[in-house]
């Protein structure tokens, strides 16, 4: 069976993420995957998670902030998608100031017909313990 082409988009946002040096290629592959209008929610109940991030500039902005806060490593694991969804499941690996933190999180996408983001959940399995991490 053949893969869905927004398994591979969905994995190749995810690894480009861990680029240190991203290329303009990449920065315009990345803008492409995300609807101007995107919604990212953290998965946590403060404001900062449960109402997320609102337009494809706030999410990376966000994105920003969580990369320069500390040490992200991010691990894919497995990529499953069609038409209208994703699924990501990876295992974080976070230092951030004297806490080292791994969790794993299934990320649900869901895709517009362009299979470009419109909407992502991030759930974790200790909701509230990576909360207090981001908000220390």
């Amino acid at each position: 069976m053949a893969e869905h082409p927004n398994v591979a988009r969905i994995r190749r946002g995810l690894e480009l993420r861990k680029e240190a040096a991203p290329t303009e290629e990449d920065f315009a592959f990345l803008y492409d995957l995300f609807d101007e209008d995107v919604i990212w929610h953290g998965g946590g109940s403060t404001e900062m998670w449960a109402e997320g991030s609102h337009g494809r500039d706030a999410v990376f902005e966000q994105f920003g902030k969580i990369e320069a806060a500390g040490s992200f490593k991010r691990d894919l694991l497995h990529v499953l998608a069609d038409d209208a969804h994703a699924v990501a499941l990876v295992h974080n690996d976070v230092e951030k100031g004297d806490v080292h933190m791994q969790w794993y999180e299934a990320m649900v996408f869901h895709l517009n017909e362009a299979g470009r983001i419109v909407e992502f959940w991030g759930i974790h399995e200790d909701a509230d313990a990576v909360e207090r991490l981001w908000a220390s």
